[in-house]
Parts: structure tokens; C-alpha cells; sequence
């Protein structure tokens, strides 16, 4: 079972990222926090890693939760 949606996109990751916040915000969302997963985890580890998650974007909406992984 798929429980994700795939699209190629023209862009570099910075500005996808960008790009989703601003279609969040034009859909009425707010964003609660940012994480940089990779960030994150170079911090703890002292070290560099390669990670598949790169963020976590929280949005908030009409008192309802939604978490975006990228």
C-alpha cells in the first residue's frame, strides 16, 4: 500500500521547500515548526550522515495537526 504521493519537480530542494510552504499558506495553513533532519542529526552524532528525510514541516490548519515529510 502507498501512503505517499510522488511528483518530479524543476527545482532545487531549497525551493521546493519554498514553494510547499507558500501552497500551505495559500491553502490557509500556518507553519508551527520546521526540524532539518539531517541538521538535527549531524548535530547529535558529530559527524555526517546520509539521510532520506531531510524535513519535517508542522502546519497547522482550522485547529487540525497535519505533519509534512520531506
Amino acid at each position: 500500500m502507498k501512503y505517499y504521493i510522488r511528483k518530479k519537480i524543476t527545482a532545487t530542494f531549497e525551493q521546493a521547500i519554498d514553494r510547499v510552504k507558500e501552497s500551505l499558506e495559500i491553502e490557509g495553513f500556518g507553519i508551527v515548526s520546521e526540524i532539518n533532519i539531517h541538521e538535527k542529526l549531524k548535530e547529535k552524532i558529530a559527524g555526517e550522515i546520509k539521510a532520506k528525510l531531510e524535513r519535517v514541516i508542522t502546519s497547522l490548519h482550522s485547529g487540525v495537526e497535519s505533519f509534512g515529510l520531506i
